[in-house]
């Protein structure tokens, strides 16, 4: 009984996924082969359509140790069946070696301080960009605008630049917000990478952004992100197709002014 209330609790979360929608479009063709295989858990399902990265049941995890600890030290993966762990699951699949130097630095971090102890300013950057963070490859029209938080120069006045921009959300617990509660308010940190100047890998290029941009920023006492509404992206919304739609200041806040 047991067994088969994780196969419908697991069951009913994959249910939730569009997999033709916008931002799952990066995730692709492994999101298919792991919503179309029949194993009962989600760290079944992510070893059969991964051989490099092990994933293991949660209760592998012992009672006290961090999450971040265990990964390291085994190079396994925790996986609890739910949409959460699934898509961070499969972040773990599509950038390995992004992925492996977050892990690192968590280690690194937690191994200095403690896992009780408050966050650092870097732990909690890998963190954000771990958990709701995405990766934007775009023209600089279009990252200038972004970070003075032009919203409508950036959005819709250069939209047709659009085009030439590539996405890539990183972050697991966004994916899992945008299949169970979408809302105009969800907003990604976003961290802007040379997809070219890594020959179009988004891992490469993912952790060279950490290395070069995240880790020096933070140690300067930078803010490393620049935030996006995700319904904001164009096409990402049926009415932001619109100019007005951008109007809303309690989604689209305006650049907050220095004193």
């Amino acid at each position: 009984m047991a067994v088969r209330g994780l196969e419908q609790t697991l069951a009913s979360a994959l249910g939730l996924i569009d997999a033709q929608a916008a931002y799952l479009q990066h995730l692709q063709p492994q999101l298919q082969q792991a919503l179309g295989c029949d194993a009962p858990t989600a760290h079944q399902r992510l070893n059969q359509i991964g051989a490099q990265t092990r994933f293991v049941p949660d209760a592998c995890l012992p009672a006290g140790m961090a999450y971040e600890v265990f990964i390291y030290t085994e190079q396994r993966i925790p996986t609890r069946d739910n949409l959460h762990d699934f898509f961070g699951g499969l972040m773990w699949l599509h950038l390995p070696r992004t992925k492996t130097r977050m892990n690192q630095v968590q280690f690194q971090e937690i191994e200095r301080d403690g896992s009780q102890a408050k966050r650092s300013a870097l732990r909690n950057a890998v963190t954000l960009l771990d958990e709701s963070g995405l990766l934007l490859h775009a023209p600089e029209p279009i990252w200038q605008a972004l970070c003075a938080r032009q919203w409508q120069r950036a959005l819709y006045d250069l939209r047709p630049l659009w085009q030439q921009c590539q996405i890539f959300i990183i972050g697991h617990g966004l994916l899992e917000q945008l299949c169970q509660h979408p809302h105009l308010g969800l907003t990604a940190p976003v961290l802007r990478v040379d997809l070219e100047g890594a020959a179009g890998d988004w891992d490469r290029a993912a952790a060279h952004a950490l290395e070069q941009q995240v880790l020096p920023a933070v140690q300067r006492g930078d803010k490393p992100f620049t935030p996006l509404p995700i319904f904001g992206i164009p096409h990402w919304h049926a009415d932001n197709a619109q100019a007005d739609f951008y109007a809303n200041t309690q989604v689209f806040r305006p650049l907050p002014q220095s004193r």
